[in-house]
């Protein structure tokens, strides 16, 4: 007689559970993306910002993501250089720093060692970081790269060349990086 009453306590518990709970349907939703998430032109809360390129350096074509695009020369060829603004922090430095490591065969960084391996520089927007990424084992790709925060938004500067020419351009690409300025024009 005890195992019945355990076998229909449990039947009326299972019965219980199938009807008192209730079941989340999943549902799917498409957000559009926000034209303003990807600022696709220089306007920035009503300011524009501009820069200075140096003489040498050829605007060129690039993706509509980009606000400028250069070719960069140096004594084997030219290098490619990009200009682009995303909204708030654009993913931030570690998210961006460790998918450019990638692209060049670089093992993953922690944000530590990541800050810790950048040079801090200034120019009319604030303050921001640099970074030289090398592999020795790629020479064909390394990257200079700068991000700049100004003020809703992140400013990324990217140059991509060979590995064994990056001290070529360097001096140029900081220049360049330095000039970022507010155009009240």
């Amino acid at each position: 007689m005890k195992t019945l009453n355990i076998k229909l306590y449990i039947v009326l518990m299972w019965l219980l559970y199938i009807t008192a709970c209730d079941r989340p349907s999943i549902e799917k939703y498409r957000i559009p993306k926000s034209v303003n998430q990807t600022l696709l032109n220089e306007e920035v809360n009503n300011l524009s910002i501009g820069w200075e390129k140096p003489e040498t350096w050829l605007e060129s074509s690039g993706s509509k993501m980009r606000l400028g695009s250069y070719d960069v020369p140096y004594k084997e060829g030219y290098a490619d250089l990009s200009v682009m603004m995303l909204s708030g922090t654009g993913g931030g430095i570690e998210a961006n720093i460790n998918r450019w490591r990638a692209q060049i065969g670089l093992p993953f960084q922690e944000l530590g060692d990541i800050n810790d391996s950048s040079e801090d520089r200034i120019c009319q927007l604030g303050s921001y970081k640099v970074f030289k990424l090398v592999n020795p084992e790629n020479i064909n790709m390394a990257f200079l790269c700068s991000i700049i925060p100004s003020g809703d938004n992140t400013i990324f500067v990217k140059l991509s060349i060979a590995s064994n020419s990056i001290h070529e351009v360097e001096p140029d690409f900081l220049e360049f990086c330095d000039s970022f300025k507010i155009d009240y024009d």
